[in-house]
């Protein structure tokens, strides 16, 4: 299947079983940059409309629709639709126009799960009931203290967000979410956990399961004791 973004060669999805299909960004789209790239589309079913990768409305003539926040904490932008102008969420204008639902998932969910960040990366279509379950486990995860694991040097660190730690790492702090959930085994050779009461002896029993027995806890000066020991 072709990127949804660069329309390269690479496969972008990966099944999440009945819940439906989680956007991966493609290795061309990432290789060989600096940085994120931003792509813009037709909204699908629109007259005019454009929406960017990062999150962005705009008109083929060059109009960025300006967004606010609606009660709930979600963007939402005024846009023409059928000559009326209306109230649209943009996490789900990204969702329509970058990634495919082909189990015609009802929701959106956020995987950071930060209402404002409605990157494409960020996004994935889901049933009402896994977005409920994922907000109780993770809630506003974005926000909360995390441990960092290198891989290859078994160097631990204490990050204050998933943003933190995507700002500090090179990452996108959705990609820090899908490791703490689950979805994926590492990011760029990095293992994440939230810091919690369990946090020590599950990234212990992390490193044992790679067949690894050091471990060096590096604190910042915002950190509270880890209690890791170099063993």
């Amino acid at each position: 299947m072709s990127c949804e973004l660069c329309h390269g060669s690479k496969v972008v999805q990966q099944p999440l079983g009945s819940y439906g299909f989680t956007f991966a960004p493609c290795p061309n789209c990432t290789n060989d940059m600096k940085g994120p790239v931003e792509f813009w589309k037709k909204l699908p079913d629109s007259a005019g409309i454009e929406v960017s990768s990062f999150g962005r409305v705009r008109s083929v003539n060059g109009h960025y629709y300006k967004g606010s926040l609606n009660k709930d904490g979600y963007q939402q932008v005024t846009i023409p639709v059928n000559g009326k102008f209306t109230n649209k969420l943009v996490h789900r204008l990204v969702a329509q126009t970058f990634i495919p639902n082909p189990n015609n998932s009802p929701e959106v969910n956020h995987k950071d799960s930060d209402r404002t960040n409605n990157s494409a990366s960020n996004l994935e279509w889901c049933t009402r009931l896994y977005n409920m379950q994922y907000r109780e486990k993770f809630g506003e995860a974005a926000g909360h203290p995390l441990f960092a694991a290198n891989l290859s040097t078994l160097e631990v660190s204490w990050i204050l967000s998933q943003r933190e730690a995507g700002r500090v790492l090179g990452l996108s702090h959705g990609s820090v979410g899908d490791v703490i959930s689950g979805r994926r085994k590492q990011a760029c050779g990095y293992w994440f956990v939230n810091s919690d009461d369990n946090a020590v002896d599950i990234t212990k029993r992390k490193l044992h399961e790679i067949g690894k027995t050091g471990l060096k806890a590096k604190q910042g000066e915002d950190t509270a004791s880890t209690n890791f020991v170099r063993q």
